[in-house]
């Protein structure tokens, strides 16, 4: 006969509770995206390598504003902030609940940073319309990486002994991503005469400032 135990302890919080629902909701709204819109991933990719007929492709196959790329948008917002969340809860100093909602809440304010940076540079060169173009290119970078960051959350919570592999996994690709989509964008607007100083004051300004200073105040706040 066993012995009974003279205490209890605390039983290991299961965070996969918490991620599992977020991953669920992830998969049925690209179910969803890719019904309303048979061929989205493959526009999607025709969209990450095309230059000269970005444009087009936006016009006749997919528009951002569509229901089924807002709807991939959304879900980058979940898958986002599930790689968030595994990356940070054993180091960061928050509660669970905490944790889940500053998660889900920091892809949300950089994405909108990064599209309102865009519309401020575009106001102080008056070149709005020509700045769309980055815009555009931003959503297309953030749909694909929503996709992608799909199947890293879903290996990561069902396997987390992998953790620091696939944590590597999901900074290179926001890494790459955040690079590639730098430098398309950057190239593109300049083929299309927009001036090289505002570019130099939106990168070191909008783009760079701001995320040193997040990271900086999450080091110095958060992590244990």
């Amino acid at each position: 006969m066993d012995a009974v135990p003279t205490y209890l302890s605390l039983k290991e919080e299961n965070i996969s509770h918490t991620i599992i629902p977020l991953i669920i909701i992830s998969f049925v709204l690209m179910t969803i995206a890719k019904f309303l819109n048979s061929s989205i991933f493959k526009s999607l990719l025709k969209l990450l390598f095309a230059t000269k007929n970005f444009d087009q492709i936006i016009r006749e196959e997919i528009k951002i504003g569509s229901i089924s790329s807002v709807i991939l948008i959304t879900n980058y917002f979940f898958t986002a902030s599930s790689c968030i969340f595994l990356s940070l809860y054993t180091s960061i100093d928050l509660t669970i609940s905490q944790l889940f909602v500053f998660s889900l809440l920091l892809p949300f304010g950089l994405l909108i940073l990064q599209s309102v940076s865009f519309w401020i540079i575009g106001l102080m060169s008056n070149e709005v319309r020509l700045l769309t173009h980055p815009i555009n290119e931003t959503f297309v970078i953030v749909e694909l990486s929503g996709i992608l960051l799909f199947l890293v959350s879903l290996i990561w919570v069902l396997n987390p002994f992998y953790s620091s592999i696939l944590f590597q996994i999901f900074i290179g690709l926001t890494f790459f991503g955040y690079l590639y989509r730098t430098l398309k964008t950057f190239y593109c607007v300049l083929q299309r005469g927009a001036p090289w100083y505002y570019i130099i004051l939106y990168l070191c300004t909008l783009e760079i400032l701001p995320l040193v200073v997040i990271y900086y105040y999450i080091v110095s706040n958060f992590i244990k």
